[in-house]
Order: structure tokens, then sequence, then C-alpha cells
């Protein structure tokens, strides 16, 4: 009797697994994996035709689906996957020698709260796994466009990629093989946010609102050279470099030119000089040279620590500033009354060089001129790993003499006084610098005879003051 009822039993299921696919690609098989997906992704699902196949291919027409902040949608898909590997739908699988994959007339809208809204539309993708190499041949392009923006973008990937993912699924820096050209026209900037997963990106601050990327690499093995032209509202830059055993070196010095705005000045100078934490917006774009010289980075895992700049240059030039932060300490330091009140003024930077070697960037003499009277300067380490600073904020001899009339004072003398604490919150030694100051104008009270000691004083306890870079800018 059991044997009798078993024997159907095992049949059916067997004859149920063998047709899984085409039962699923009925209307109600189809009905209930919509359902399953749409409890999986939190959306609502539409999908005019599927077909499957256990070896494959998969095929899916006029699908839709619409989410909290994504909506995508396409006309036709096709893949050669494997049942299995479709249901465990992995980038990975693509590249394999799998067969083809083939999205066309594919859309994405991202709306998400705190960007403006993008559209990427006829949108169409091939990857075509070669069977007699590691290669997957990669055709990608698209539009974007944007309510915000009046330009209509462009996005194109073409070329061949191989050894892309690990076993675990993520990317293999060290042996991928590739030979991709990449282009990207009127690109809306913040998408580079969403991508990147990261809502205060700077290199998507850096770009501006529209951004124009071209470039392309060769690796081997995870080795070869990149070659990279940016040119955006807010940078212009062109890298030229290679990539050796997953260190990315320069070829070339990486001269970049960059308008400062406020988002993009907190980010920067957070790592060059905090003491400007409050910059505003500059006159004139910002100018960066990194030297090809001792230059390299780790690309995989990405660290500051792992990054080394022998020699950098930055001429910020005028910046328009917030009277705030570490900035207005000093001005209430040297007794500045008449910028009581005043919500901007206008600094003028000198250019200055550093380094950057484990985690600790160097900076040279910055001199700057604050509305164009006061004449102070700073230098010193920024530990970008911990975020503390060692820094130096010098008051120079003619600062000295026109808040506090002190004479008889050495034509290179600078008064020192330490600025610590971290790189979003910098703090003056106030009292420091006022003890110092008192010294300068009890001295310069008495008179001539304490000469020795007003030229001496304020270098007893400090280093040598770094020699300033004439002329400045200003003279």
């Amino acid at each position: 009797m059991i044997r009798k009822i078993l024997i159907p039993l095992v049949i059916l299921l067997v004859l149920s697994t063998f047709f899984l696919p085409q039962i699923l690609s009925t209307p109600l098989g189809t009905n209930i994996l919509i359902k399953v997906a749409e409890n999986k992704l939190d959306g609502s699902l539409t999908l005019q035709d599927l077909s499957l196949s256990w070896l494959g291919p998969q095929k899916m027409k006029e699908m839709s689906f619409s989410g909290k902040e994504t909506d995508l949608s396409f006309k036709s898909l096709k893949t050669d996957l494997k049942l299995w590997n479709f249901f465990r739908f992995s980038p990975k699988y693509i590249f394999q020698k799998d067969g083809e994959f083939d999205l066309q007339g594919g859309m994405i809208d991202i709306h998400t709260k705190k960007q403006p809204r993008i559209i990427i539309e006829n949108l169409n993708a091939t990857i075509s796994p070669s069977k007699s190499n590691h290669y997957a041949h990669v055709d990608i392009d698209a539009s974007i466009r944007s309510k915000e923006l009046a330009n209509t973008g462009t996005f194109t990937i073409d070329g061949k990629i191989g050894d892309l993912f690990k076993k675990s699924g993520e990317i293999d820096f060290k042996k991928i093989s590739a030979d991709l050209k990449l282009s990207a026209i009127n690109f809306p900037s913040y998408l580079w946010s969403f991508l990147l997963d990261n809502e205060d990106s700077l290199f998507a601050a850096l770009l501006g609102d529209l951004s124009t990327i071209s470039g392309s690499l060769n690796l081997e093995k995870g080795n070869g050279p990149i070659d990279f032209e940016v040119d955006s509202e807010g940078l212009m830059t062109h890298l030229k470099g290679r990539i050796e055993d997953n260190y990315l070196y320069l070829n070339s010095h990486l001269i970049a030119t960059i308008q400062i705005t406020k988002r993009i000045s907190s980010g920067l100078m957070k790592d060059v000089n905090p003491f400007f934490l409050t910059g505003l917006q500059s006159q004139n774009p910002a100018h960066i040279q990194i030297s090809k010289e001792g230059f390299k980075a780790q690309l995989s895992p990405f660290t500051k620590k792992t990054v080394r700049i022998q020699r950098g240059y930055l001429d910020m030039g005028r910046i328009k500033c917030q009277n705030g932060g570490s900035l207005n300490l000093a001005i209430s330091l040297m007794k500045l009354g008449r910028f009581s009140g005043v919500e901007e003024m206008g600094v003028w930077f000198a250019p200055v060089n550093f380094s950057l070697q484990n985690g600790i960037m160097h900076t040279g003499r910055m001199d700057f001129l604050i509305d164009s009277s006061i004449h102070l300067c700073t230098w010193g380490d920024i530990n970008l790993v911990s975020n503390k600073i060692d820094m130096t904020l010098g008051l120079t001899k003619e600062a000295l003499e026109r808040s506090f009339k002190i004479k008889n004072l050495p034509s290179d003398y600078v008064l020192h006084i330490p600025i610590r604490g971290s790189t979003n919150d910098p703090k003056i030694d106030l009292a420091s610098g006022a003890a110092k100051i008192g010294a300068l104008v009890a001295g310069n009270a008495a008179g001539d005879i304490f000469g020795g000691f007003i030229k001496m004083f304020g270098k007893v306890g400090d280093e040598d003051t770094p020699p300033a870079k004439k002329p400045f800018p200003w003279e």
C-alpha cells in the first residue's frame, strides 16, 4: 500500500522538479515569484513575460519595479545564466563563462530625499564572456537627465574585463585584467554620491553640479597604465599613472584647479589647514600640484595611512571666509575690534608646500593676509588617521606692530602660538599667546634697554621659524 502511494509521489516530485522552470514561467508561477520578490524588495513589481530554463537562457520582458527611493524598468533581459545562478543573482556570475547577459531599454529613476531626482534612461548593457579566455566583452551606454539640470548627459563603457571577482564575490583589485574606455559627459556629479554610497563624498563636491570624465585603463593581472581626464564646474585635472602590485603611481605630475565652495573648503582644509574650516568661496580657482616623484597610494584597501606624497604644492589664492572658529580667536587675540560683528572677510593666501607620509600631513609655512592688512602664518603636522593636529600660528612682525605698536622687532620675527586639538575643532593656546604678547608689550614700553630681550623673546622654548617664501602675492 505504502509502495503504491510512494512511487507516484516520487514520480510527481521528479516531474515537478524537471518542469519547475516551465511551471514558474506560467502566469500563476510568475505571480508567485512577483509576490516573493515584492516582499523581499519592499516595493511593487510587474512583469509581462517570463521564460525560464534550468540550463538557460532566462528571459524577461517589460519588467517594472517601484521602490521607496528607486524605480527601475526594462524592455527585455536575456541571460544564459543557469537557473540556480539566476535566482542567486550576483554580478560575479555575469562575468563568468556562463553565457551572455543582455539588457535593453532600461530605466532607473533615483528619487532620494537628500538628493535631486536623477533619471537614467535608454540603458543598454551587453556582457559577453569569452569561452576561449578569461575576458568578458562589455558594452554599456545610457543617457542621464535631471529636472534640476538643463543638460542631458551620457555614460558609456566599452572594452573587455576579466578576473574581476574573488570567489567571495568581492572585486579582486590584485588580479583584475581590463582594457576599458569610459566616458561620462554632463554627468550629474551628485550621482557619484549615490554610486559610492557616500552622501558626504568630497569627490562629488569637488566636481560641482555637472562633470565630464573620460579615460581608459589597460590592466593585466592588476598591473598597467591608467589615464583619466576630469573637466567639471568644480575640478579640472588629468591623471596619468599606472597600477603596480595594488599601488597607484603617477607617470606625470598631477595638476588640478579647484573652485572652492563652502562644502569643499571644509573637506579640503580639514586635511591641509584646519585653521580655515570657515572658508566660503574663492575668487579664483585654487591650484594644487602633486609631484610624480615619491608618490604612491595603496588601492585595496584604501586608507590615508598608505598614501605617500613626497612633494605637494597648494595655492589657495583669495578666499572669502566666515568670521568664526579659530580665525575668530586669532582676530580676538590680535585685538582687532573692527572685525567684531563682521560676518565675512577676505583672506589672501601665499602658496604652501606639503608632504604626506604614514598618515601625517606636514604643511610648510603658509602665510596669509586678513582683510588686506593683518599678516599671519601657520605651519605644522596634521594626523589624518587620528584627526589630531600639532600646528603653530605665527604672528609676524608686521601684525604685532600694527595691533600692539611694538617696535624694534627683527624683520623676520614671528611669535609662535601652539594650535592643538582635532581637525574638526582646532584650539589656539590663547593663554600662551596672550602671555608672550604681554611680555613683548611690556618690554617695548620699557624702552631700548630691553631691545635685546625683545629680539630674543618668543624664541625661548620655540623651534626656529620656517623661512617665508617671498615675494608674497600681495606685495
